[in-house]
């Protein structure tokens, strides 16, 4: 047993091991759809549909925002600069397009036309404040000084990325912003890629600055060697991520297994609940609601400062959850691409109608839109298919319930669990939808054939 597999299956539980039937996969007819296999959605990388993926690097710059304020009014004034060079406007003209975009949104919605609206405030009416647009970031050249030594872009770009010094400086309005060391590292290696990013740095109205990569190399083709990459979303507790993968000779091996549990925000949100309450109504109830979630007594004022602080630290949290899921993958992603294997990132998408009103709704939603974007950059393949853990990974048929998520085959009498076996179908059922897309030869039967006869060596990774 490999070690991936050894991690993932310690925890199995244990019991009498299930009458397996033998391994005879039926060769599908040309759009024929087999039995809980949904169609797949999106198999197509970003490449292919000629987006390119996207990351973000920001930077702090709140010691200098207002010298940046200063430069971004300067850069879209109507005036002429002569004294900045030539590539400082080199995206001026997409600046203009979005601010016109911008303009005839505002208008078409009339929000420049209504009257201002008033709101009750607890002492007096207080007048909110106009709906004015938000002007769009002004895009820049970038010059990168690598650890070497070697310099990467436009030698007139105003912008100098320094990751030997370890800052960013324009030297136009004497600025440099340092890096931190870990951001510094993730620049160093996107400088590495091949086919390397294109890197533009955003400049916003607010003085805020970031790193822009965009990237869209070419995914290998979808053959062995191949590694899978399996997302299961679940309403109850977060992502299942299961890897699993081919070598040339079609043999699979599980290479991670891992569930991704977000923060969970239950006893946060009660605080803020009754915070807001109490600042908007003050009153004995609301105090007495207060005193018991909090160890001091804060004044109205105090709870409605509070309570955006809680629900700052929320979004902060969360933020920090869906970067941590998405660097686990896109490591993987990478591990495998520099072996020479293809890459493929399947999701399993929770129906839409019961994921709303949830707490994970947005997170969910996020996750997934980021896995796509990641895939997009990476070169990897991302499809969107429906899988069901109630049916039997060996033969199919539906499982029948035998205590809490767990289900036994009325066919051959496997038992499983349901999140476990979610996962380990998604990958069955992307395998055959690729031999229904392709209908060329049967290698994707093969790897399903290869896929079962790992789960019938290693029948404990189906048991919690």
């Amino acid at each position: 047993m490999n070690r991936g597999e050894s991690g993932a299956v310690a925890h199995a539980v244990k019991g009498p091991e299930p009458r397996v039937p033998e391994l005879e996969i039926p060769c599908l007819e040309r759009g024929a759809e087999p039995k809980g296999v949904g169609k797949l959605q999106n198999n197509r990388s970003g490449a292919e549909l000629g987006e390119p993926g996207v990351r973000v690097f920001k930077l702090k710059t709140k010691s200098v925002r207002g010298k940046l304020k200063e430069f971004y009014d300067m850069l879209t004034s109507l005036l002429p600069r002569d004294e900045l060079p030539k590539s400082a406007f080199r995206y001026r003209r997409e600046w203009e397009n979005s601010f016109i975009e911008v303009i005839h949104s505002r208008l078409a919605t009339g929000k420049w036309l209504r009257p201002a609206k008033k709101r009750e405030n607890r002492r007096k009416r207080v007048k909110r404040k106009s709906s004015i647009p938000k002007r769009p970031p002004f895009l820049l050249t970038a010059r990168f000084i690598l650890s070497s030594g070697e310099q990467r872009g436009r030698r007139d770009a105003p912008v100098v990325v320094d990751l030997r010094r370890r800052e960013v400086r324009i030297p136009r309005i004497g600025v440099a912003v340092p890096i931190p060391e870990r951001l510094a590292r993730a620049l160093e290696e996107e400088n590495r890629l091949e086919p390397r990013p294109e890197f533009v740095v955003q400049l916003c109205s607010d003085g805020r600055l970031r790193i822009i990569a965009k990237r869209a190399p070419e995914p290998r083709a979808l053959e062995v060697p191949l590694r899978i990459i399996a997302v299961d979303e679940n309403s109850r507790y977060g992502f299942v991520v299961a890897v699993f993968d081919f070598d040339e000779r079609g043999y699979c091996r599980l290479t991670r297994f891992e569930v991704f549990k977000p923060p969970n925000h239950g006893h946060r949100e009660g605080i803020v609940a009754a915070l807001k309450s109490y600042a908007d109504k003050p009153g004995l109830e609301a105090l007495e609601r207060v005193r018991e979630l909090l160890p001091f007594t804060p004044t109205p004022d105090d709870a409605e400062r509070l309570a955006r602080a809680a629900l700052a630290r929320k979004k902060r949290l969360n933020n920090a959850f869906i970067e941590t899921l998405v660097a686990g993958v896109r490591e993987l992603v990478r591990g495998a691409l520099q072996e020479g294997a293809a890459v493929a990132i399947v999701v399993d998408p929770i129906n839409s109608e019961s994921l709303q009103g949830t707490p994970l709704q947005g997170t969910l939603l996020r996750v997934r839109e980021r896995l796509r974007n990641l895939a997009r950059y990476e070169g990897a393949h991302f499809a969107e298919l429906r899988a069901s853990g109630r049916y039997c990974p060996f033969c199919g048929a539906e499982g029948v319930e035998n205590g809490h998520r767990v289900f036994k085959c009325p066919s051959c009498g496997a038992t499983w669990d349901r999140d476990r076996a979610a996962v380990a179908n998604l990958v069955l059922r992307y395998l055959k939808a690729l031999y229904r897309e392709e209908c060329q030869d049967a290698d994707p039967l093969r790897l399903v054939d290869a896929m079962r006869a790992w789960l019938k060596r290693h029948i404990g990774f189906l048991l919690r």
